[in-house]
């Protein structure tokens, strides 16, 4: 799956607010409940840049790769969309692509709809292509 868009803040100076769906991300949580660690409805696009609350727009992903742990030895993707909010003429063309694992069947079990990681990438200001890799499982997310 890729998510391709324009990472725009939502307009907070003039009370624009973004959208959260507690019960979708808590759907989209509970995907990860027979995997290691814990895990967070992540978005892929935050409510912070007009993010759909939608299941479309959000993954199950690890609390330390969507909070921010900077101990816990995994990348934060909360991190990420912090600087983009913060410089967001530095994320030009942002897409992220979500790698999931082989499914075993034609059905897709719960552990199957978790990306096992996921890639950032964008062109900052300066034209220079970037990106990230969020590893989303905690046998390979530690250094």
């Amino acid at each position: 799956m890729e998510v391709d868009g324009h990472m725009e803040p939502l307009d907070k100076a003039n009370g624009e607010k973004g959208v959260r769906s507690a019960h979708t991300q808590r759907k989209v949580k509970a995907l990860g409940d027979d995997l290691p660690g814990e895990h967070n409805g992540g978005h892929g696009a935050g409510t912070q840049f007009h993010g759909p609350p939608e299941k479309i727009n959000v993954v199950a992903m690890l609390k330390e790769v969507n909070q921010n742990f900077p101990d816990s030895g995994f990348k934060s993707y909360h991190a990420l969309e912090t600087d983009i909010a913060k410089n967001p003429g530095n994320y030009q063309n942002f897409a992220v692509d979500f790698n999931y694992r082989d499914p075993a069947g034609p059905e897709l079990t719960n552990t199957e709809r978790v990306p096992t990681d996921f890639k950032a990438t964008w062109t900052d200001a300066e034209g220079i292509p970037r990106r990230e890799k969020f590893v989303n499982h905690p046998e390979k997310g530690h250094p």
